[in-house]
């Protein structure tokens, strides 16, 4: 209390000064130090970044910015208070552990990359709390590459990024050129072998190799309807083909080959016949294992129909990979992958197994991202 009695008047004559002398900045900052002198100390902490020490549980006391110490994995953040917030950027590639001291989105660990960052908040005694993060592809590796696509000429680029094939009974990818540009892709309603539209990576030489570093796909896309279709969007160790066939089908339960027979690929997936037949399933094959046990993976939210989602995957070079849906965290898996596998973007429509209508699958742009090889 005797410290704002001091303050209240102080900071009156103070501004009626600076009126004069034109400066006000300064004076604040020196009434401020004069009647509480550890804000010097929290001005400090607040624009310079802390080096932590390169172990499981270092200190955060009095922190807002901080760096990590090395790449010991990290399970807790010792000496933190309720009310506090921090943000740690990775100066290492380094595994923060979801658990009881730590509550990361997904419940999964954060394999952060060099450059990467993690704000976390104390809501409850000792126990912290994700509340962003942000994933780069790290300038540590200045050898990436990247690809957007966002469909904005009168053509859909068939020559340099894109190879796509539709059954007679489908419509092929077409550019849509208003308001802002957009592909759709439009699945037959037969029923039969040439309901399907594909599209992927023109070569697989034109992909990534996991082991070389981070590679991320993203799209936003839409649907008509829900009824009687099957959609994939994500990244494929092999182009699609005359046959149209997609990637994945999902059908009571199971998830399975949707014909294109892949041995390595990661998606979100779409299938009226799923069990959970009105939302997005996370799919993933390793070494010619869809999903572990081939069980159904559903997300936790629906989708509506005619509603922009934004769908985003990301593997790590250990083949660790992320599901994120408008840039939420959905799911994460360690080792989803083999670190020799080599992606390519690939996104297919087709007719389901048990219902057949046509559905128009509108995708307003594709992002594509890896690493060169050493040798390229």
């Amino acid at each position: 209390m005797t410290d704002k009695r001091r303050l209240l008047p102080a900071l009156q004559d103070m501004l009626d000064e600076s009126h004069s002398s034109g400066n006000m900045a300064q004076d604040l900052r020196d009434l401020l130090i004069s009647v509480y002198p550890d804000v010097e100390n929290v001005m400090r902490f607040a624009s310079q970044p802390a080096t932590l020490a390169n172990d499981a549980t270092p200190s955060v006391e009095n922190i807002m910015l901080a760096k990590t110490g090395g790449t010991t994995t990290i399970t807790d953040f010792d000496d933190g208070v309720v009310g506090q917030t921090f943000t740690l950027l990775s100066a290492h590639a380094v595994t923060i552990t979801d658990g009881t001291n730590i509550l990361l989105n997904g419940s999964a660990n954060f394999v952060m990359a060099a450059g990467d960052s993690l704000t976390l908040t104390m809501f409850n005694d000792q126990v912290w709390e994700e509340v962003a993060r942000k994933v780069l592809l790290s300038p540590a590796f200045p050898t990436h590459f990247e690809i957007k696509d966002d469909f904005l000429y009168t053509t859909f680029d068939e020559t340099d990024n894109w190879i796509s094939f539709e059954g007679s009974g489908a419509t092929a990818a077409a550019v849509v050129v208003a308001p802002e540009g957009k592909i759709d892709m439009i699945s037959g309603g037969v029923g039969d072998a040439n309901d399907g539209v594909v599209l992927s990576r023109i070569l697989t030489q034109k992909g990534a190799l996991v082991s070389d570093g981070r590679i991320i796909f993203e799209c936003r896309v839409s649907m008509d309807q829900q009824l009687g279709t099957n959609l994939c969007w994500g990244l494929s160790d092999k182009l699609c083909t005359d046959a149209e066939r997609n990637m994945y089908k999902v059908n009571s339960g199971t998830v399975s080959d949707g014909g294109l027979t892949l041995t390595d690929a990661i998606c979100w997936a779409f299938d009226t016949d799923a069990t959970a037949n009105n939302k997005l399933q996370f799919v993933v094959e390793k070494n010619g294992t869809i999903n572990i046990a081939a069980a159904e993976d559903a997300d936790s939210v629906g989708y509506i129909n005619d509603s922009y989602i934004t769908l985003r995957i990301e593997v790590d070079p250990d083949g660790a990979a992320r599901w994120y849906r408008d840039g939420v965290l959905a799911k994460s898996k360690a080792a989803a992958l083999r670190a020799t596998s080599v992606l390519i973007p690939f996104i297919g429509a087709n007719s389901a197994d048990n219902a057949d209508i046509a559905t128009v699958m509108s995708i307003d742009y594709i992002y594509f991202a890896g690493h060169r090889p050493a040798t390229n």
